[in-house]
């Protein structure tokens, strides 16, 4: 029953919050005043009447939900996309959609419909915000793909195009600074994917995509703002698994066709008592969100008198006690190996996600920023189930959200030995339960259709609540989505903030079906929020938190735990900052990417990082392909081909350090077994992995201006605005040539041999 891992984070905050500085494309749906609880919780309005939500319910008809409140919150960054039918008097009200993305920029397979709010047929897709210029410029815009595309800034034409969209780019454009108004219209060809990036350029800089950082758009917009909340309730009800009580249909995990949240499963309960003390699954059952605010597993039980246990909650924890084969071994642990777990523990950046054991007290618990405490580790685990945990963490629970370190059986036992050393917040004894009881109340509370797999569940367990029909005309007063105790009758209560029911009860009220569809792109960001990944990656212009927010109690780790002094030869770096995110869909080969983030890439890219990146299992796949379709880009892209070796020789010479020759790409970058020869503070990428990794096209962008990629980057710049280089006595320093000869170099993969010096 275990969800607590998991950060369904809906409440999202905005990109200009510093204090978190995320970079979050769904904009936060927090505008709810007063009034709406108020509307919730009263039966009757101020006059007297009834409420509007208890009218429709008499009439059988479905309640209103909560009118959005008059805050008027600033810009936030990203641009409004409508997807509407291409033909405006085939419009209904279930086809349209309004939602914010980080680019302009869009791909969708022929027939499939790029939102999942929106049915498949013809449409047209409008950008529409602002660019935002820090000083005023000429800047010449132009795109890729194919389709029929008009582009407007400040109310003047741009571009028109019809067919192949890369055939014209515009005339010079003056930009003024601050706010350019941009509105961009396109409409794909039925039979062909919906393929479109638009770029800009100065009179003397090569063309690159919009950069998420130039967008805003007015978030007090309502029609946007309904379709967010809307949004938000669709996928809260398959993040929180409604549709295990509801009736809907489940199926294997990332199922093509499906939504992906809601076909997530939720921990195996099989020899739940080799792995779990008792004491602490009856104080989660009582109640989980005491243990993990963020769990989404409900409360179901309610004890006679505060503070106490309910009794059905002990006979489900005793039931779950019998369910074991056999007890594993002790887990032995001394001093040392607390301190190299602890070590680990910092290295990794565990405190991305979790609570520091060091910190304790006010704040352990991690309610306020989203991650999750270990302050219940020690009382949870048997100390063997942690280790094995660690070791595979997805191995009882396909749609885990901790992901795979990869860790060795030495690491892993040296990690538990370290979080189990810390003291454990004291949880009340658990006292007497009926197993016998408990394994029937397993079933009628529900607990199976969500924890079982799926054949037993729809043969043990079926639907224990209303289908989606009837859940269309239900009175939100009462049920799950009501706001006491009393109103649920029983239901299970989710915790839910007034923000969170008016979203569900916005969709349920309006949707035709239940939501099935996924749409990779939007499913990438939300991942981005819930798997914490700006915790450790810099992403839009935004610091991670682990550089922000959380450096603080990041350095407490450090100080305590510090890592040894490793010879140059070793390749650890100084800075220790992960790569930034904001342009990985269009910089990594879509399959390399897939099974980077799955964990499956055998070698570590950043060999001089002490992290580590993890893999995600299940939702790699889709992560990458959202990634990737977000940036105007197809899922597939062609295998690195064989090198011209004429040109693979020079850009072999080109690489080396001779002065006026060569780059000197060898003082930084590995290449095959030498390693880098002088690299200071910047060691960098083997240039034996580079063509497998990257795309050719983002290769180019990055070698002409590192810096405009990423302002943090060691790497310098070897070019001038006319596109020469000092080295004149290759390709009479023409840079783009120099950068060809150096990518055939690059594609001799494994083959590749460091240059002579």
């Amino acid at each position: 029953m275990n969800d607590a891992g998991s950060s369904a984070m809906i409440e999202k905050k905005t990109a200009t919050n510093s204090s978190r500085r995320h970079f979050i494309v769904f904009t936060s749906i927090a505008f709810l005043a007063a009034g709406v609880a108020l509307f919730l919780r009263g039966r009757t309005s101020a006059g007297g009447a009834e409420a509007p939500g208890a009218q429709a319910a008499a009439q059988g008809q479905t309640p209103d939900v909560p009118p959005l409140s008059d805050m008027k919150p600033a810009d936030e960054a990203g641009l409004t996309l409508t997807i509407a039918p291409a033909d405006s008097a085939a419009a209904s009200p279930a086809f349209k959609d309004v939602r914010v993305t980080r680019l302009l920029a869009l791909y969708a397979d022929p027939g499939v419909a790029p939102s999942s709010f929106a049915a498949a047929g013809p449409y047209a897709a409008t950008f529409e915000g602002d660019i935002n210029m820090r000083l005023r410029d000429f800047m010449i815009f132009s795109a890729a793909g194919h389709g029929k595309l008009t582009l407007t800034i400040n109310a003047k034409p741009v571009l028109d195009l019809d067919g192949d969209l890369s055939q014209k780019a515009s005339e010079p454009v003056r930009l003024g600074k601050g706010k350019n108004h941009v509105v961009a219209v396109y409409r794909p060809f039925d039979s062909k994917p919906a393929d479109l990036r638009l770029f800009w350029a100065t009179r003397t800089t090569l063309p690159e995509p919009l950069a998420p950082m130039v967008f805003s758009h007015p978030a007090a917009d309502k029609a946007l703002r309904e379709s967010l909340r809307s949004r938000d309730g669709k996928f809260l009800l398959n993040e929180l698994r409604c549709g295990a009580c509801h009736g809907a249909k489940r199926a294997a995990p990332n199922k093509a066709g499906d939504m992906a949240e809601g076909v997530l499963d939720a921990p195996s309960l099989a020899d739940a008592g080799a792995r779990f003390n008792a004491d602490w699954l009856a104080a989660w059952i009582n109640h989980p969100r005491a243990i993990w605010p963020g769990a989404h597993m409900p409360r179901l039980f309610i004890a006679k008198n505060p503070g106490e246990i309910a009794q059905e909650a002990k006979d489900i924890a005793a039931y779950l006690v019998t369910r074991k084969t056999k007890e594993p071994a002790p887990l032995a642990a001394d001093a040392a190996k607390t301190n190299s777990g602890g070590l680990l523990f910092t290295n990794l950046n565990c405190v991305a996600c979790h609570v520091s054991p060091e910190r304790k007290g006010a704040g352990a618990e991690g309610v306020d920023d989203g991650r999750m405490s270990l302050a219940y580790v020690k009382a949870k685990f048997k100390p063997a189930a942690l280790k094995e945990f660690l070791l595979n963490p997805s191995a009882r629970y396909a749609s885990n959200p901790m992901p795979d370190f990869r860790l060795s059986d030495e690491e892993a036992s040296n990690l538990s030995a370290y979080l189990l050393a810390s003291d454990s917040t004291p949880l009340p004894a658990a006292g007497a339960g009926d197993a016998q009881r408990g394994e029937k109340r397993f079933v009628s509370s529900g607990c199976a259709n969500c924890h079982e797999p799926i054949a037993l569940r729809e043969k043990a367990a079926p639907p224990l609540a209303k289908g989606w029909e009837q859940l269309q005309k239900n009175d939100f007063r009462h049920g799950c989505l009501a706001e006491t105790d009393a109103d649920r009758h029983g239901a299970p209560d989710f915790s839910l903030t007034p923000d969170r029911r008016a979203a569900m009860m916005s969709f349920i009220a309006s949707a035709p079906t239940w939501p099935d569809h996924v749409v990779p792109s939007e499913f990438a960001e939300r991942q981005v929020v819930a798997m914490r990944c700006t915790a450790c990656h810099a992403r839009d212009g935004h610091e991670s938190l682990l550089a922000t927010d959380l450096d603080a109690e990041n350095q407490e780790l450090r100080n305590k735990f510090p890592s040894p002094q490793i010879g140059n030869g070793e390749g650890i770096a100084p800075d220790q900052r992960a790569p930034i995110l904001t342009w990985a869909g269009e910089k990594l080969r879509p399959r390399w990417m897939a099974d980077f983030i799955a964990g499956k890439i055998s070698y570590k890219p950043r060999y001089y990082l002490r992290a580590r990146m993890p893999g995600f299992g299940a939702r790699a796949e889709i992560i990458a392909q959202g990634l990737i379709q977000e940036h105007g880009c197809a899922t597939t892209y062609p295998d690195p081909g064989a090198p011209d070796q004429k040109l693979a020789e020079i850009g072999q010479s080109l690489v080396g350090k001779t002065p006026n020759q060569s780059f000197g790409c060898v003082q930084c970058h590995a290449i095959n077994q030498q390693a880098a020869l002088a690299p200071f503070e910047a060691p960098a990428i083997n240039f034996m992995n580079v063509a497998e990794r990257l795309r050719e096209d983002y290769y180019y962008r990055w070698i002409h201006n590192p810096l405009g990629v990423d302002p943090e980057t060691k790497m310098p710049r070897f070019d001038d605005a006319d596109g020469k280089t000092g080295i004149t006595t290759v390709f009479d320093g023409d840079a783009r040539k120099q950068y060809e000869a150096i990518w055939n170099y690059l594609l001799r993969g494994k083959d590749i041999k460091p240059p002579v010096q």
